[in-house]
Formats: C-alpha cells, sequence, structure tokens
C-alpha cells in the first residue's frame, strides 16, 4: 500500500519488475521542473559542503520573511513541510481533530505522540466541501476535559487546498474559522503546501494574518511548487509567541542543509519562473481534466492545485494503470476514501499524453459526448 506517492523504487522493488520504466503521476511536483537558478546556486556552492551551515538561519529567514510579507519574529524554517509537523506535534494540546480526508502525516505523527485523535470526515456526497457550522457542531459534542489557564482545549488540522482532495477554502471563511477557534479555546494548525499552485494566492494564503491570531500556525512547502523533494525546505509562521519558542527549541541544530538554504534565499528572484509555472501546469491541468472527463467510468473533482482527485468505477484502477506502467496515487489509506479514489498529479505535456492514451486502452470508447 502506498503510504505517500512518488516513491518508485520501493514499487519497483515491491512489483519485481526492476526494469520497468514507470511513469510517475503519484507526486503533486511543478511539471516546469526545477527552476535553472537553483541548479546553478548548488554548482557554484558546491565547495559549501566542507562547512557547517549558519545554524542561526538568519540570512535565510530574512529572505523568506521579507519575499511572504511574514514579520521575522514569526517565521519558523524546516527540512520540509513534513519535519515542521514532526517538531510541532509535541508540543499541541492531546485533542487532534483532523478534518479528513487528508496528508497521512497528521495522523502518522499524532499516533506516534499518542494523541487523542478525532476524524471530522468530509462527504463524498458533499464533494468533500466543508461546512463550518456542521463542524462547530462536531466540536460541541467532542467530550472535552478541563484544560489548564493559559492552554489549548485543541488543535484542528486544516490542509488548503487539501491534499488529496484539492477542495480550496477562500481568506474570509478560514479568518472566520480561526477567530470561531479562537472562541472554542483550540488551535488551528493550517497547512499551504500548494498554496503557490493557486492563481493569485496571494488573496488566499493565510500568512499576513497570523499576526492578528495568535491561535493560527501556518505552514508551507517549496518542496512541491519549486521541484525539489529531494533537497527538503518548508517554512512557516507561528502567532503564539511562546509556543513559537518551544518550536524552535525543539529542532535539531542543523536542520537546513547548505543547498536548501542557499536556494531558499533567492526565492525572491524566481518572478518569472513563477508565472510560467503557472501558465504551463494550468494548461496541463485544462487538457487532462477535459480528456479524462469523457470517459463516463471516471468522476473527476474540481481540485485548486496541480492534481487531479477522480472516483473510479473500477476498484482495481491503480493495479491496472500499474500494468501499463503508470504510476498514480491511490488513495485507498486516506481516511473517509476507498479503492475507487486516486490522484493524479499533472505532469509534462507529453507524459499527459502519454497516460490519456493509456486511458484510452483501458477503456475503450466509453467516453460522454464531448
Amino acid at each position: 500500500m502506498q503510504e505517500h506517492g512518488g516513491n518508485i523504487a520501493h514499487l519497483v522493488r515491491e512489483t519485481g519488475h526492476p526494469g520497468k520504466n514507470y511513469k510517475d503521476f503519484s507526486a503533486n511536483i511543478n511539471p516546469y521542473g526545477v527552476p535553472q537558478e537553483f541548479k546553478k546556486i548548488i554548482q557554484d556552492n558546491l565547495e559549501q559542503i566542507a562547512h557547517y551551515p549558519d545554524y542561526t538561519y538568519l540570512m535565510l529567514k530574512e529572505s523568506l520573511a521579507t519575499f511572504y510579507a511574514v514579520k521575522l519574529k514569526s517565521l519558523i524554517i524546516g527540512n520540509g513541510a513534513e519535519e515542521i509537523i514532526r517538531t510541532l506535534m509535541p508540543l499541541l494540546p492531546q485533542k487532534i481533530i483532523l478534518v479528513e480526508p487528508t496528508f497521512s502525516e497528521y495522523r502518522r505523527v499524532a499516533e506516534l505522540n499518542q494523541k487523542e485523535i478525532h476524524s471530522y470526515i468530509l462527504s463524498a456526497e458533499k464533494k468533500f466541501r466543508f461546512d463550518q457550522k456542521i463542524f462547530y457542531d462536531y466540536i460541541t459534542q467532542l467530550e472535552t476535559r478541563d484544560v489548564p489557564d493559559g492552554t489549548y482545549t485543541g488543535a484542528v488540522f486544516i490542509c488548503n487546498p487539501n491534499n488529496p482532495t484539492g477542495q480550496l477554502m477562500t481568506k474570509d471563511r478560514l479568518k472566520e474559522l480561526a477567530r470561531g477557534l479562537d472562541e472554542k479555546n483550540y488551535l488551528l494548525i493550517l497547512d499551504e503546501s500548494f498554496i503557490e499552485f493557486v492563481p493569485d494566492y496571494e488573496a488566499v494564503t493565510m500568512l499576513s494574518e497570523v499576526e492578528l491570531s495568535p491561535n493560527l500556525i501556518v505552514i508551507q512547502s517549496l518542496t512541491k511548487f519549486y521541484a525539489i523533494p529531494g533537497l527538503r525546505l518548508g517554512f512557516g509562521a507561528i502567532g503564539n509567541a511562546e509556543l513559537k519558542q518551544k518550536f524552535e527549541r525543539s529542532q535539531g541544530t542543523w536542520t537546513i542543509n547548505t543547498f536548501a538554504e542557499c536556494c531558499g534565499r533567492a526565492i525572491h528572484s524566481l518572478d518569472e519562473y513563477r508565472k510560467n509555472s503557472v501558465i504551463y501546469y494550468l494548461r496541463e491541468k485544462a487538457y487532462l481534466t477535459k480528456e479524462l472527463s469523457l470517459f463516463s467510468q471516471l468522476k473527476l473533482y474540481d481540485t485548486a492545485a496541480n492534481f487531479l482527485f477522480i472516483k473510479s468505477e473500477r476498484v482495481d484502477i491503480f493495479e491496472q494503470l500499474l500494468a501499463e506502467g503508470v504510476v498514480v496515487r491511490s488513495c485507498r489509506n486516506f481516511v473517509g476514501l476507498n479503492d475507487h479514489f486516486f490522484r493524479v498529479a499533472v505532469r509534462t505535456k507529453e507524459e499527459n499524453q502519454h497516460l490519456v492514451k493509456v486511458f484510452k486502452t483501458l477503456m475503450g470508447q466509453e467516453r460522454h459526448e464531448s
């Protein structure tokens, strides 16, 4: 069973086909590729691997804080969003509420820390949309033990856009949610790992709200949009000063490697890359959506990120695609989903065309009228 997308080496070992040339649609990485500027930065700084990074990471923090309009005193950095989640979890209240289906690492890390986990499961019939009133009713019904003064009753995890369903909540709704949860004495942990794939994402991100909402924590990943999953870099912001200090004390001393640090400091110089990336992925996403929507056995949901979320009438669609040399992300291990659901990353033009051909081979001409 897939725990995450992108682990082709593990898949090859498990399937026993070491020579098979799989095309990977399981990892949601920017199809435009790694910025050329990053490649040059790494080449120019090869000699730096003989030295320890500056463990204060001040220049990196200043660059990220300036570009993303986050105050330095609130900003945190990490070896990808996953490391931030892993460091943060022991510092959170015992009660953890997961809005699911969602990124499996929240549950995994909460279980490792022996947290009290509650699942608020979104409905497929309602297209996995989040209903704030029903959610408040759900929280109210939970048994609440007395908590010491100055501590939170619990913490709510929300991914926006959500992985794997692709649902996007507006900034106004999230601000209202943060206020409502604050009144109920809950933290809100907002994972925006896919936010930069949203056109005009500056109007959606909650980073600027952290200073106004002490119960808000925002996490962002640079891995997905800048296509650097092997380099690892993430950041975020914590509104509660005491919690932010505890977070930094809990981290390892050298959590960011030299190359990730150097690349992160150059984020401000990639305006052209960002513009071209969004244009490219939106064009390819539109193509995939149009073509796959024609298959009567597939139901596509609207997504606000660089992947498609699909329900198939067939329960063995993952295995069928695998036999054709195509790897998608089976969603069978997401809470609230089953073997019918899968996620497809938007890839390059040639790869996307190949995927459409494979679906035509598997499903024949059972297509809706265009």
